[in-house]
């Protein structure tokens, strides 16, 4: 069996933090014994890891890279594992590179990132203990959370027979196996004007946060919908029903009012749900309103922006669209 050295990590982005290294379970390592004969065969390899721009806002924090190493194609027990943390950059990206010394012969790389509010990856709200069943941590659903933004990437690895000593390099780019999707209202005035009952500080109340902390939209994904992801294979491998997540609504102008956002794993380049959102009254936890059947497509790697009068429009479940309302459905590709 081929034997593979410790990793090391080299964080690149702003300040120096110390590299993290966890082995994960079912992982198989071999190590040299100390003070043995350097083999000759053996290849230094360094691996360069980058995550893509962020798809919003250059977000802060730390991403949480996790690692396996095969042998050969993607099946059967990795020959090691490897976990980091790096700072983002101004950028939004992290970076990480790991050393390794492998004999040669092929590889596959399989490689899982996640955004995290910390250096250890505790904040992250993926269960990546097992890269071929990546799932929420306590099976614990959020929604409108920005730390839901991940990353991944298959690689293959090809080193030849011919060289003694050999050292080699390979870099890659991890890519979203998540789209995203946004709801905005557009109705907020005349919604607050309902709300407030004619009062003469109708229109200001739109843009106070305490008006909109008021109330709560519920989320809810009709029929099945992915909660887990194989990065193995690169695939959604988990669906379940009744998926849902509460949200604050955020006031963006007059007219306009934030409903929340998600991050939906996509199997290919895209994928569709069905979302119906329900509007409730913090203090008494009454159902204002319901708008059922928004249909949005969701695209690896992209942002979906839904629009339309989802404050003041009551459209039951079952119904469809209106025919004569209109939504407008932007999708926005990142710089």
């Amino acid at each position: 069996m081929d034997r593979i050295s410790r990793f090391t990590s080299v964080l690149t982005a702003a300040g120096i933090i110390p590299a993290i290294l966890l082995l994960a379970a079912g992982c198989v390592h071999e190590y040299p014994e100390e003070n043995a004969a350097v083999d000759p065969t053996e290849i230094a390899l360094n691996i360069g890891l980058s995550t893509p721009a962020p798809l919003t806002q250059s977000p802060s924090g730390y991403v949480y890279f996790t690692a396996w190493l095969y042998k050969g194609d993607n099946t059967g027990t990795p020959v090691a594992c490897y976990t980091a943390s790096a700072a983002r950059g101004s950028d939004g990206i992290a970076s990480v590179s790991f050393d390794a010394s492998l004999h040669a012969g092929k590889y596959t790389l399989a490689v899982f990132a996640a955004s995290s509010p910390d250096s250890t990856g505790d904040g992250c709200v993926y269960d990546v203990s097992d890269l071929s069943g990546i799932v929420f941590k306590d099976n614990a659903y959020t929604g409108s959370d920005d730390l839901k933004e991940c990353y991944d990437l298959r690689m293959e690895i090809d080193l030849p027979y011919d060289r003694w000593f050999g050292t080699d390099s390979v870099e890659g780019i991890l890519e979203y196996p998540v789209g995203r999707v946004e709801i905005i209202s557009e109705d907020a005035a005349e919604f607050a004007t309902k709300q407030l009952a004619g009062r003469l500080d109708a229109v200001p109340e739109v843009l106070s946060d305490e008006f909109w902390q008021a109330y709560r939209i519920r989320w809810d994904y009709a029929l099945y919908s992915p909660v887990g992801y194989n990065a193995v294979t690169g695939v959604p491998n988990l669906t379940d029903t009744g998926v849902g997540f509460l949200t604050d609504l955020t006031p963006i102008s007059e007219d306009e009012t934030h409903l929340g956002f998600d991050y939906i794993f996509v199997n290919g380049e895209s994928t569709t749900v069905n979302i119906s959102l329900s509007l409730y009254e913090q203090a008494t936890g009454e159902r204002i309103n319901t708008y059922s059947g928004i249909k949005a497509d969701i695209y690896k790697g992209r942002v979906t922006v839904i629009r339309g009068d989802y404050l003041t429009t009551e459209q039951g479940s079952g119904v469809g669209i209106d025919p004569g309302f209109e939504d407008d459905i932007e999708i926005v590709l990142p710089d």
